[in-house]
């Protein structure tokens, strides 16, 4: 008899326990309403499941998307961990967290739960997508190839993965093989406009500025209000001689977005270019003020203003066949801003020419202005020859530049670069520190010594110089 009595007990308690009918159907509407994009919506209905008693997994991770869709990340985690702890099995739990802390810019955290999910789910093709763009942002461009071979192995229909492998390919200098994946990510997805203007830049990396400017000009006919495209597309126009489309471009991204001060840049770059000096003054100006500080504006500002002094008040001139100028603006690639968190210059690829600035803002005399020219000339030489990869010449340049002025940041990561190309470690960690002491937020000699300082063997050091060039 007392047998019974428990057995009865037991049911009663399970009965009471159990969750109203309709706690499931609420979860099912809010997963309807999180598919639709409405995250709070979502999250109200998730909430009141679990209030009713529905705890369970997929509750949480619906609720934890739900969260990170309305960038409430800590929430998310907390639901995604809560999932986690529920059922340890659960890979779908550990991928969900992992593009949480992907989106929080932690990549380490991230690749520790994507390598979790794929522990128990070997052919889960998009936890390896995940986990191979995650090795692209921390500069392991090997890592990040195979996983994407992976993706591609499993799912060769999946365009991201041609356009992500077709991203570390290009970090890593090898421009055909990206080109070739950005064309296969282009068969399966014609319209992504981000993939043309990638494969835009390599073929401006490889001097093919005919093919660069295909690939842009339809990237603007594909969204004629990407000022990125027509930023591009000018840089474009430049290098092929045309310069008042060059300007057209530019002043078409400032109409569109009067905001950005790299468009201002730009034009006032394109206006130097021209010899239109006050104009190229007016946008330098405005570019320093949308961005106090920035050097490569400073510098064409300060080149600027030597061309007005000198041509309101003329000096005698340096001996016929001195080099002129070059502002780096138009020499540089333009990147389009969704490229830029994987598509910085980094140790792989050193940025494209860069001048330094001038000294005074005041005419200067004769033999300083010569100088200057000898130093650009100089500087110009060194980075064109460790493009075409001869480093120990580009050292040589570099050295001769630098005597003539030490205190150019952009030299000195230009020859850390070139001795970082040829394993001198060392030699290059102390060339990037020096570029960095001149000018602490010089993003891409953080990265080219995080570099450096992985080969010699300092994770630690590097991570946290990678972490200050993002």
């Amino acid at each position: 008899m007392r047998s019974w009595l428990i057995l009865i007990l037991t049911l009663s308690c399970a009965l009471a326990q159990k969750p109203p009918a309709d706690a499931a159907g609420l979860a099912s509407r809010a997963a309807t309403l999180l598919n639709k994009g409405d995250f709070a919506g979502a999250v109200a209905g998730y909430t009141e499941s679990l209030r009713m008693g529905r705890e369970h997994p997929a509750t949480y991770i619906g609720r934890g998307r739900a969260y990170a869709g309305l960038k409430e990340y800590g929430l998310a985690l907390s639901d995604l961990s809560r999932a986690i702890k529920l059922r340890l099995d659960n890979p779908d739990a550990y991928y969900e967290r992992g593009l949480v802390f992907l989106e929080m810019g932690k990549f380490r955290d991230a690749l520790d739960d994507f390598d979790y999910c794929l522990r128990l789910k070997p052919e889960y093709a998009e936890a390896y997508l995940q986990r191979g763009f995650c090795w692209g942002q921390l500069a392991e461009f090997g890592r990040a190839i195979e996983d994407l071979n992976r993706v591609i192995e499993l799912n060769p229909a999946e365009p991201r993965a041609y356009s992500l492998r077709g991203d570390a390919r290009r970090r890593q200098g090898n421009f055909p093989a990206a080109i070739a994946d950005f064309t296969e990510g282009l068969k399966r997805n014609p319209r992504d406009e981000e993939v043309l203007l990638a494969r835009g830049l390599c073929y401006a990396a490889m001097g093919d500025h005919a093919k660069a400017l295909e690939d842009r000009d339809a990237a603007v006919r594909m969204n004629p209000k990407s000022t990125e495209a027509y930023l591009a597309r000018g840089g474009t126009m430049h290098q092929l001689g045309r310069h008042e489309e060059g300007l057209r471009d530019r002043s078409e991204a400032i109409r569109l977005n009067p905001g950005n001060a790299e468009y201002w840049f730009a034009r006032g770059s394109a206006y130097y270019l021209l010899a239109r000096y006050k104009e190229a003054l007016t946008d330098l100006n405005e570019a320093l003020r949308l961005k106090p500080g920035n050097a490569e504006a400073e510098a064409v500002r300060r080149k600027t203003l030597l061309e007005l002094a000198l041509v309101e008040d003329p000096k005698p001139k340096p001996a016929e066949g001195a080099a002129a100028a070059t502002p780096a603006a138009l020499a540089r690639p333009d990147l389009p801003t969704a490229q830029r968190s994987a598509a910085q210059p980094s140790a792989a690829q050193p940025s494209a020419a860069q001048s330094s600035a001038a000294q005074p803002t005041a005419p200067n005399p004769p033999a300083e202005k010569n100088s200057t020219r000898a130093f650009e000339e100089l500087h110009r030489k060194g980075r064109d020859l460790a493009r075409a990869g001869n480093y120990h010449e580009s050292v040589a340049a570099l050295d001769q530049a630098l005597r003539l002025n030490p205190r150019s940041p952009l030299a000195w990561n230009a020859r850390g670069y070139a001795k970082l190309r040829l394993k001198q470690y060392h030699e290059a960690e102390g060339d990037f520190t020096e570029a960095l002491r001149l000018n602490p937020e010089y993003a891409n000699a953080y990265a080219n010594r995080s570099a450096a300082r992985r080969a010699l063997g300092d994770r630690q050091g590097a991570a946290a110089d990678l972490a200050k060039a993002r």
